[in-house]
């Protein structure tokens, strides 16, 4: 009992453009599928999507473990998966967790996973001021679009541009990747605030990680609200953080946070004000996503669109 059949394979899934943020261009989304199978049969599915750029382990090291492992694998091995591989948590532990509890599916297009309630990545740049049009006629009507690439006053018109041209109803959430300094934090809050608080929903880890009483002050001083990202990237961050006083918004990324159970655990602990966001991860990854969102989900203090909204991205 105990012991389950181990199959994997590797996927290279190219971008249908390149992804522009403050860490670079990002062209294709590399990643593994593995698969368990017990005695009786019945499979259970994950997916590993190392984000190195956030402090997991790479792609590379993520393979080998995979290779290391032989063609069998039992439910302790799973529980005593490294720390430094947090991706390799998350996807066995998704994988034995859909095998253990063969739970009800989820329909992608039930609430909360209607496309009304995905968050939707706009492309870099000018390419956002006609890129948002055929996404909101598919249905969202949140968008993600990133900041901390070209010179301030350069991003500035084209967001100030994007938000006169935006329905009314649509929210826009600014995204930093770390990229700003103090100077530059500030320089965007002072011009966004003239806008109506429900246009633009949060400025997304403005500064560096390594700067979280800077992140805080400006989250105090700040008429908009200010989201973690990077900061919170593992489950140590984010208990740390919250440790800290932190009260305000939290992006996560589970499929980077390893062990699913520790965030839903934490959830509970804490009723954070969470928005659940996507590593580019594909179909597979996304039902373990959905199982945990439904799980942390009524214990969160506010229900905020999903990060969902990056299926588009592929080709």
């Amino acid at each position: 009992m105990g012991h389950y059949c181990f199959t994997f394979h590797e996927y290279s899934l190219p971008f249908r453009q390149p992804l522009v943020t403050h860490y670079g261009v990002w062209t294709v989304r590399n990643g593994i599928i593995l698969q368990l199978k017990d005695e009786k049969g019945q499979q259970g599915w994950g997916e590993i999507a190392p984000l190195e750029m956030f402090g997991t382990e790479s792609y590379g090291e993520a393979l080998d473990f995979c290779r290391h492992l032989g063609s069998t694998i039992c439910h302790k091995d799973i529980q005593t998966i490294p720390a430094t591989l947090p991706c390799c948590q998350f996807g066995f532990a998704s994988a034995w967790d859909e095998l253990s509890f063969i739970p009800e599916k989820t329909n992608l297009n039930d609430a909360p996973f209607d496309i009304r309630h995905h968050s939707v990545l706009l492309p870099t740049g000018r390419q956002a001021l006609h890129g948002w049009t055929p996404l909101w006629q598919r249905g969202y009507r949140t968008f993600k679009w990133k900041i901390g690439v070209d010179n301030l006053e350069e991003e500035w018109l084209v967001c100030h541009h994007l938000l006169s041209i935006l329905p009314p109803t649509a929210k826009l959430r600014l995204d930093a990747n770390g990229g700003l300094d103090w100077n530059g934090a500030q320089w965007w809050v002072n011009r966004l605030q003239s806008f109506h608080p429900n246009r633009v929903e949060y400025l997304e880890q403005p500064l560096p990680v390594d700067q979280i009483e800077n992140l805080h002050q400006l989250d105090q001083q700040s008429p908009i609200p200010i989201a973690l990202d990077e900061s919170v990237a593992s489950i140590h961050q984010l208990e740390s953080i919250f440790a800290q006083g932190w009260q305000g918004i939290v992006v996560v990324k589970p499929a980077i946070m390893g062990y699913p159970r520790r965030l839903i655990q934490f959830c509970q602990q804490h009723r954070p004000d969470l928005v659940f966001s996507s590593v580019f991860e594909t179909k597979v990854g996304r039902r373990s996503l959905q199982r945990i969102v439904i799980a942390c989900r009524d214990n969160c203090r506010h229900h905020r669109s999903l990060g969902f909204g990056t299926d588009y991205w592929f080709t």
